[in-house]
């Protein structure tokens, strides 16, 4: 089924007329075609089991069907008037690659996106898509015995050693397909290095995007037309031949500009500011040669080989400059975000709203694994902004929206950083003059050209009278939105919006609102053999890794890329867990990763005590909760609750109040002192447990209230949306939800999971770091902070995780503070048990491949420093430190016998442990799906082992990590991610709801603060501790 947009073929629809095949219809309209398949109305191949371009009640017909449209021809067409070869989806869209839920297109089709490209690629339209392939080729006999071999080396690498792989008889062994490719050196490879230095006064202030430019320009100049080289635009230079003119270091003066606008003149050099800012001096110098051949050789060479790691690391760079080569040559038709994702600029993409849109792309990373070296390409997807005049850019952000301060600064925030063209200077000929400008933000104001002024020398003059005696033909008459600052944060520069266009390819850096990230997922969530097929088809074309001219890889380098066939890899489906419930009973996990409680008690039931629920409510209008409803919440929380043995304290029914918030930004301050107000007399009551009903999925409202409660009273509290109980009032399953939170949140424990390597001496610890978003990160360097939470289980259950804070510089991952935090945590863990631990397992989480040896350096050094600190002269732990990567590109393809047959994911307990692995022979480590995707594709956690002091086997720690997926309280099935980490992860986010304004950059949120004499620990200065009642309980769920 084809994803495309507009037009395609000769004529808006599809093939050559508005529909498929030859007209309107395509086929016959009623049924033809081999299959009607499923709840269908028209004809065509059965498409029905292709999940996420599902084909179904169609009136489209000939041999490819239709859904919902008048598609046709032979590809068909889904919900519009697509067709030709390719179907379309939902619109116009046709040619050979149809449409997909709009005028969205280009090459790889579009979702309800705009403007799209003419039609596009065969590889589009076709056939559907399995949900699964039928086989899995065995994988390589060969790298097997290789990394057998293997693991009879000493260790000599700078992490723990693998201590072996696991066998069949550790799980249902069978193979599965990975993303990744073969990659091929030519005989007598060597690659010359070359160095790139900015020197002069204004090396050190020039930015990234603007190097990457100079060094464009530079190798663009006819001295080097004919040579080939690669580059990562900032350090390095690429070739697999000498260069004479490189062999003593040289300096070049580059005259930078914008590649979207015109060369500035000769004598604007001349000013000095201006070739300050223009003009720049790069370096280039010898570096060294790398015989990369040798390496390759080595890397295959089975026994006791020690090869240079180091050396393995700048191959894996040179290779991926070499492979980003051609997609970088090609940016009239990719847009490349750093040096490995690169998307069509009208390829596949949908509208998100305000604004943004999102494409799809491609990825890739060269991987050093055992005996070899792969490429690894995945599908990626981005949010862009949407090109074009920047008024229809701001009019879509601010769109059905009431125009006010907190808007406009949203507004403001939302273009910080966007770069534009503006061509309202005219030449000497008359001709406009495009310069690009990179917007700061709006005027002081955030009005329009006439309501802007800036000082002359004449006194004040608005934008407007500016722009209507220096620039005429500009008609600024009647544009009232707000003027942008192009300048400086200090020296301001105003441009009229209507004057500038926003260039095509920039990401965006803001957060997505709800209803975005919802329509994001939507549109990333293909089934794994839709995404492998894409990469298959569609992604090593636009790397240019088949073929061999002169821009492709094998053309340029001589590396060879066998695209033909992706890479298998033996895996196997753990054995699952069994889960420990009250009274010695157990539940069983199925096959889906999931777990019923019916029948069952909590292994620890809590006794809640006082206890109260509040309903918020939107002032105005109806009271939505009645007396009766009120009534019936509480009940059904009660006794979905008592049904697991949650026992509530306090007679008869709980406090209950509704309260009505203010629809303003600017009733916040009111609303806040309101519910200071109820909370504090709560706590005077002694209440223990409040549940609140929101109104709306307002996070300043949410945030508000974790921060009075978590921080400042100390009462336990769950929330919950109230439009999810006014749709099944009678739903148990809501309440059934909130009871697994109330229990975990009063102290008690939901189930539990026991493995033998996990005994009663044992503590495990998650730790991450949170920092501000892209879009405010580096606006405020001297405040920007970033906030570590360390996780611990408290006893030999490993069910509750208790989490303390440090605060620290902004952007900074490695956590200062982790002796500290450790410390705290062994010393609850001591008090609670009477006993220190014999053993600590840290799961560190969110860092990257490149800060394995700084984790390893510093953290795990701190965490010794920490356990001298406690112990003295005792016997000291000892330490198991792993990282958890889920920012990693690596995806699996099962065959039909072993994938989900739902989702055609990897079943949970999918563990992959070799052939893909190693880095290089150096690293223990796997990936594990312990979690079932419910849409897309399934994406496994990435584990590495950096210390195993414990001694741990590969088995028990593999099924450990497995098992501990199990028992995060507030879920019935397992997770991604092993719950000390995830609970890590949770901390985090509980931290940004206590620091809102400074993570959102959200101003009104600091007023409310202050006006309702929240004032202290709030906000911007929360001091990361919170309540002591609440501190020992996981109140971060």
């Amino acid at each position: 089924m084809s994803t495309r947009g507009r037009g395609g073929g000769q004529g808006r629809g599809g093939g050559q007329g508005r529909g498929g095949g030859q007209g309107r219809g395509g086929g016959q309209r009623g049924g033809g075609g081999q299959n009607s398949g499923g709840a269908s109305r028209g004809g065509g191949q059965d498409y029905n089991q292709f999940r996420d371009t599902l084909t179904d009640r169609s009136r489209g017909g000939g041999s490819g069907g239709g859904y919902q449209g008048r598609g046709g021809g032979s590809g068909g067409g889904y919900q519009g008037r697509g067709g030709g070869s390719g179907g379309g989806y939902q619109e116009r869209g046709g040619g050979s690659g149809g449409g997909y839920q709009g005028r969205g297109g280009g090459s790889v089709g579009g979702y309800r996106g705009q403007r799209g490209g003419r039609g596009g690629a065969s590889y589009g339209g076709g056939p559907r898509i399995p949900l699964h392939p039928d086989e899995v080729d065995a994988p390589l006999e060969s790298i097997t015995k290789y990394e057998d071999q293997a693991l009879k080396r000493e260790a000599t690498w700078d992490f723990t050693p693998r201590p072996s792989y696991l066998t069949n008889n550790d799980g249902k062994p069978f193979n599965i397909i990975t993303n990744y490719f073969g990659m091929k050196l030519p005989e007598n490879f060597t690659i010359h290095r070359y160095a790139i230095k900015f020197t002069g006064a204004n090396a050190k202030s020039i930015s990234r995007p603007k190097k990457r430019r100079v060094v464009q320009q530079l190798l663009g100049q006819s001295r080097f037309g004919r040579m080939i080289l690669g580059t990562d635009y900032a350090n390095t230079i690429l070739s697999t031949k000498e260069i004479a003119e490189f062999s003593n270091p040289k300096d070049y003066t580059v005259k930078y500009y914008h590649s979207s606008e015109d060369p500035p003149r000769e004598q604007a050099f001349n000013d000095a500011g201006f070739a300050s800012r223009r003009r720049f001096v790069v370096s280039i110098s010898k570096t060294d040669s790398i015989e990369a051949s040798t390496l390759e050789a080595a890397l295959r060479a089975p026994g006791n080989v020690a090869y240079n790691l180091a050396l393995l690391d700048t191959i894996v760079q040179c290779l991926n400059i070499m492979v980003a080569r051609s997609p970088l040559m090609n940016q009239d038709h990719l847009a490349a975000l750093g040096q490995n994702r690169f998307f069509r600029r009208t390829g596949e993409f949908i509208d998100l709203g305000e604004g943004l849109m999102a494409h799809r792309g491609y990825f890739s990373s060269v991987r050093p694994v055992s005996g070899r070296l792969l490429l690894n390409i995945n599908v990626t997807n981005a949010a862009f902004y949407q090109a074009g005049p920047l008024i229809e850019l701001m009019q879509s952000f601010k769109a059905r929206k009431t125009v006010n301060p907190q808007l406009l600064k949203k507004l403001e925030l939302f273009l910080q950083g966007v770069t534009v063209v503006a061509s309202h200077r005219r030449g000497d000929d008359g001709k406009p003059v495009k310069k690009v400008y990179t917007i700061m933000g709006l005027s002081k104001t955030r009005s329009g050209p006439a309501g802007t002024s800036f000082e002359t020398p004449n006194g004040p003059k608005s934008v407007f009278q500016y722009f209507a005696e220096t620039y005429p033909h500009v008609n600024l008459v009647g544009e009232n939105l707000p003027v942008v600052n192009v300048g400086t944060l200090k020296k301001h520069m105003y441009l009229p919006a209507s004057v500038c266009e926003v260039l095509p390819g920039q990401a965006t850096r803001v957060k997505l609102n709800d209803e975005q990230t919802s329509t994001m997922i939507t549109f990333a969530a293909k089934t794994p053999n839709a995404n492998f097929t894409s990469i298959k088809a569609g992604g090593t074309d636009e790397l240019g890794l088949n073929g061999t001219d002169g821009r492709s890889l094998k053309g340029s380098w001589g590396v060879d890329v066998d695209t033909s066939k992706f890479v298998s890899a033996p895996a196997l489906l753990l054995r699952r867990p069994t889960l420990g419930t009250a009274n010695n009973k157990t539940v069983l996990v199925n096959d889906t990763g999931r777990w019923d409680w019916r029948d069952k008690k909590f292994f620890r039931p809590a006794n809640v005590g006082k206890w109260a629920v509040v309903f918020l409510m939107p002032a105005g209008g109806h009271n939505p909760w009645p007396q009766n409803m009120q009534e019936q919440a509480m009940n059904n929380i009660k006794n979905e609750s008592s049904k697991y043995g949650v026992a509530f304290g306090a007679r008869g029914a709980p406090r209950s109040c509704v309260m009505s918030l203010g629809p303003q930004p600017a009733d916040r301050a009111k609303d806040e002192q309101a519910l200071n107000s109820l909370f504090a007399q709560l706590q005077k009551e002694g209440t223990q447990m409040v549940i609140i009903f929101l109104p709306n999925t307002n996070t300043w409202l949410y945030s508000r209230i974790k921060f009075l409660l978590d921080v400042k009273y100390g009462i336990a509290n769950v929330c919950r949306q109230s439009s999810k109980f006014f749709k099944n009032p009678t739903d148990v399953g809501l309440a059934a939800n909130i009871a697994l939170k109330v229990n975990v949140k009063a102290g008690g424990i939901n189930h539990k999971t026991t493995y033998p390597a996990l005994d009663k001496d044992t503590m495990v610890l998650g730790m991450d770091v949170t920092h501000p978003t892209q879009a405010f990160a580096g606006r405020d360097p001297e405040n920007d902070v970033s906030v570590a939470a360390m996780t611990s289980s408290i006893d030999e259950h490993f069910a509750t995780y208790i989490a303390v804070y440090s605060i620290q510089r902004g952007g900074q991952e490695m956590v200062d503070q982790t002796r500290d935090l450790l410390v705290q945590l062994i010393r609850k863990w001591s008090q609670k048990n009477g006993r220190l631990p014999k053993k600590i397992i840290m799961y560190r989480d969110g860092v990257s491949e490149g800060q394995y040896l700084q984790v390893k350096a510093k953290e795990l050094q701190s965490m010794k420093d920490a356990v001298k600190q406690i112990y003295n002269e005792k016997p000291k732990p000892k330490i198991l430190l792993a990282v958890s990567v889920k920012r990693h590109h690596t995806r699996f393809l099962p065959g039909a016998q072993d994938a989900d047959p739902r989702t055609g994911n990897a079943k949970p307990g999918t563990l992959v442990d070799r052939h893909i692995t190693g880095g290089g022979d150096r690293l223990f480590d796997f990936f594990l799906v312990s979690h079932r995707a419910i849409q897309g594709t399934a994406k496994g956690v990435h584990y590495c082992v950096l210390e195993n002091e414990i001694g741990m086997s590969a088995k028990d720690f593999v099924y450990a990590t497995y098992y501990l997926s199990h028992v995060l309280p507030r879920s019935t099935t397992a997770v991604s991610l092993v719950a000390p980490a995830l609970c890590a992860d949770l901390a985090c986010e509980r931290a940004r709801n206590y620091m809102y304004s400074r993570f959102n950059g959200d101003s009104f949120s600091d007023t409310a603060s202050q006006a309702s004499g929240t004032s202290g620990p709030s906000g911007d200065n929360w001091d990361g501790k919170v309540h002591p009642k609440v501190e020992d309980k996981m109140f971060y769920l």
